[in-house]
């Protein structure tokens, strides 16, 4: 079960990947896309560039540019966030570029 607001449009939307791919070619490239990710960040727009750039990077995981600017933009999150909660997933966002979900060393995860 997923939060659903009311609105048709959100009932069935694409996965990250494929989405991203259209987000990012709407804007005219990757290029653009972080480019005006950056500016959101520098306007203190912060949750308007982190959705920016994750789209940025969705669509291109290869592209360092797009990541640093995506994991400073959830580093400024995540410190300025007044939640517990949200800072802890902002910051996990954060760190799950610089350390890629499949590299991490599952021995070293607490057990319930």
């Amino acid at each position: 079960m997923v939060w659903y607001d009311g609105t048709p449009a959100y009932l069935w939307e694409h996965s990250p990947v494929p989405s991203a791919l259209r987000y990012v070619k709407c804007m005219r490239g990757i290029e653009n896309v972080v480019a005006l990710g950056k500016q959101y960040s520098d306007d203190g727009d912060l949750r308007f560039a982190a959705t920016l750039l994750s789209h940025a990077v969705f669509a291109d995981q290869n592209n360092d540019s797009a990541k640093e600017a995506l994991q400073s933009v959830h580093l400024q999150l995540g410190y300025g966030a007044k939640m517990e909660h949200d800072a802890t997933f902002t910051l996990r966002g954060h760190t799950s570029w610089i350390i890629p979900i499949g590299r991490r060393d599952s021995s070293r995860m607490p057990r319930h």
